[in-house]
């Protein structure tokens, strides 16, 4: 539960006024740039299935991200499945499901670091794994047997022109800089427009940042960010990802339904933003 204001008085608090949201926040990727062309470079010569656009479709799909309140929703995702929806895992998600009884559909993955192959589980799925990714996670994924889609998530020019030179025919995976943004537009060019998103928090829930362990975030500085006459505890990559979302759905999200569950701080912007292209749901 998001933390009220007269816990916070005495709180380092950034305050916005929307529409206009004037904060700088200086990001860097976490793999060094090197590193994340080599990955590429490697996983180019696979012989794997490419990602390539399909004809719309109406299954519902359930995007599971990593938020605090994805516990809050599993028998929600367990009966969208029941009635035919499809569940797609985010990176670690995928253990956290299968331990609650739900096995994903499909299972994300697109960070660059090694550490990645320890996501992959052996259960029955589909998996589309981006060509930045350790060779070491493709490595695992093809000893489980199951299917493998690769996908390019283009970071920059470089990038671009190494991937046209090796593809006869390929598609930018593009818009957003996280997991589920890459994974919407992903599965929106897959022919999916009709999206459930659980876990996509970008703010803390109690002391909790992810709806599992992750020592790394442990460490984040925490800050207090008002957005609306509510008061939200982020941490700097939260931030960034909740004001990202704003410009990832105007530029990329015509013509989808996104229902956002939980309240958290990526719900509570779009419901405040008004844009008519946009259902947001607090469920």
């Amino acid at each position: 539960m998001t933390e009220t204001a007269e816990q916070l008085q005495s709180s380092e608090t950034w305050k916005v006024n929307y529409p206009s949201i004037n904060l700088e926040l200086n990001c860097v990727i976490n793999t060094e740039k090197d590193q994340i062309e080599n990955n590429i470079r490697t996983n180019l010569t696979r012989d794997v299935s490419k990602v390539w656009p399909y004809k719309q479709q109406d299954t519902q799909v359930a995007i599971c991200a990593g938020g605090p309140s994805l516990i809050d929703h599993l028998e929600d995702i367990k009966e969208l499945q029941f009635n035919g929806g499809k569940v797609v895992a985010l990176a670690n998600v995928a253990h956290i499901l299968l331990k609650h009884g739900i096995r994903p559909n499909a299972h994300v993955l697109l960070d660059a670091k090694p550490r990645n192959a320890e996501f992959i589980t052996g259960c029955e799925t589909t998996f589309f794994i981006a060509s930045q990714c350790d060779p070491e996670v493709f490595d695992r994924a093809e000893k489980t047997g199951n299917p493998i889609y690769m996908y390019h998530a283009v970071n920059n020019d470089d990038e671009f022109q190494m991937i046209h030179e090796a593809e006869d025919r390929w598609v930018p995976i593009q818009g957003g800089s996280t997991i589920t943004m890459r994974t919407i537009r992903l599965f929106n060019i897959l022919g999916y427009h009709k999206f459930h998103m659980f876990g996509w928090d970008s703010c803390y829930k109690g002391d909790s940042h992810h709806a599992y362990e992750q020592p790394d975030a442990d460490k984040h500085k925490k800050f207090k960010f008002e957005f609306e006459d509510r008061l939200f505890t982020v941490s700097p990559w939260m931030l960034s990802q909740a004001l990202e979302s704003v410009n990832f759905f105007k530029s990329f999200c015509m013509n989808i339904d996104i229902c956002v569950h939980g309240n958290g701080l990526i719900a509570h912007i779009i419901k405040k933003s008004g844009q008519s292209t946009i259902n947001i749901q607090e469920a």
